[in-house]
């Protein structure tokens, strides 16, 4: 089975912003060679832009798929 990274990234922003009214959504991107990762960044750049939000780089960490407790 094939995960659809770019649709399914844009479901979450879409609903964050329809359902609850969110304007400041922080996003955790992958590892900068993972082209997973560059697909769902895209994602929720164009979700943001498709509904006028600005994109706030401050918004934006860096992650690499690793769970840490």
């Amino acid at each position: 089975m094939l995960v659809d990274n770019k649709i399914g990234m844009k479901k979450l922003p879409i609903h964050l912003i329809e359902k609850h009214g969110y304007k400041n959504i922080a996003f955790i991107r992958g590892p900068q060679s993972s082209q997973e990762a560059k697909l769902r960044f895209e994602a929720y750049k164009e979700v943001l832009s498709e509904y006028n939000i600005n994109f706030n780089k401050d918004l934006v960490m860096d992650g690499d798929f690793h769970y840490r407790i």
